[in-house]
């Protein structure tokens, strides 16, 4: 995971500071009857849900980049990836699917 700052000045003179972020979080799919769910045991919150595996995964790597890009935006820490293997499904009369690694890599723009 890589974090790298960088600054300029736009033409009305107001520096902004511009954060890059590259990093790799786990992502566990579980199925229930015939709904689909994802989540980033690293990032709480981030989830998606979907009909089907292919719209699962597809969502959850939308939720990954939005999540993480509002935490920049927010001048949030981003938590490291820690979580490499997920032991049980979280509900009930789930179970896990796919376990998986989804790439992000975000910038973002702050007035500072």
């Amino acid at each position: 995971m890589a974090m790298h700052p960088t600054s300029n000045h736009n033409s009305a003179g107001t520096h902004k500071l511009r954060r890059t972020f590259k990093g790799s979080y786990l992502v566990v799919i579980t199925c229930m009857g015939s709904d689909y769910g994802a989540f980033f045991p690293d990032l709480p919150g981030c989830v998606a849900t979907g009909t089907s595996l292919d719209i699962v995964r597809e969502r959850a790597q939308e939720a990954l980049e939005w999540h993480i890009s509002s935490m920049l935006e927010d001048g949030d820490d981003i938590p490291e990836a820690t979580t490499s293997q997920f032991g049980e499904a979280p509900m009930s009369g789930s179970h896990i699917v796919e376990q998986s690694i989804c790439t992000v890599v975000c910038n973002s723009r702050e007035q500072v």
